[in-house]
């Protein structure tokens, strides 16, 4: 079992969910039923120079060590995608530095693995789940959304000249500029050019909502600036 917890582990049931914690209170395990929220803690450890972190697994051991925590909470891994949308997983690992004397010793106590629900091959925006591995592969912390889905309606997608049109008449959303560029004057750019273009799922109160996510390169004439941008994706006067 993935969390090791047993029946007598368990301090708080009801119709909304269900709650484990170990006897010496190390270790808590939370699941929603009505949310599909999973939460898994576990003590710091605190490490040092002399009881440093062994045995954990290598950036490239960890797309086998998310397959089989994955495949524990019966989660598919065609079901996920990376936080940056180019791999299945994206990790992370905090390096801890320690000085001995002239000598420098670093130590990495754990891997966080990072990743998306995939729904229909489209990611779901914003929304990330992660899950820490520490040493020998040891799950140390578990942080995951993933309620069941059922499809209310499907509709037409719209056309890419249906997405110029929804630039060029303001119906797409413009994400943040960097703060270090300031602010542009939007009628007198120069170009707005659509580097990347993903179709996705927003999560809206309790439903998914198709959305285009667009990446694109804004020349101002003196400089060009990466943004993100939200356009429509489904016409829905044609369900």
């Amino acid at each position: 079992m993935l969390c090791s917890f047993t029946e007598k582990d368990k301090i708080e049931a009801d119709t909304n969910g269900i709650t484990f914690q170990s006897a010496d209170h190390s270790r808590t395990l939370s699941i929603s039923f009505s949310s599909g929220e999973i939460e898994y803690k576990t003590a710091e450890i605190r490490y040092s120079p002399t009881n440093l972190a062994v045995g954990v697994p290598s950036t490239n051991q960890l797309p086998r060590v998310a397959k089989n925590v994955l495949s524990k909470l019966h989660i598919s891994f065609s079901d996920i995608t990376g936080w940056l949308g180019t791999n299945k997983i994206d990790y992370s690992e905090p390096l801890t530095t320690f000085y001995v004397g002239d000598a420098i010793i670093t130590n990495v106590p754990y891997r966080t693995i990072y990743f998306r629900r995939s729904v229909d091959g489209m990611p779901i925006a914003y929304d990330f789940y992660r899950f820490n591995v520490g040493e020998h592969g040891g799950i140390s912390k578990i942080s995951i959304v993933w309620p069941n889905l059922k499809r209310v309606r499907s509709y037409q997608t719209v056309s890419p000249k249906d997405v110029v049109d929804f630039i060029r008449n303001g119906n797409a959303t413009r994400g943040p500029v960097p703060t270090s560029i300031g602010d542009i004057d939007w009628p007198s750019i120069k170009s707005l050019t659509i580097t990347d273009a993903i179709p996705s799922y927003l999560v809206n109160g309790n439903r998914l909502y198709p959305f285009l996510y667009l990446g694109a390169m804004v020349d101002t004439g003196n400089i060009k600036v990466k943004i993100g941008m939200a356009c429509p994706l489904i016409d829905e006067t044609k369900p």
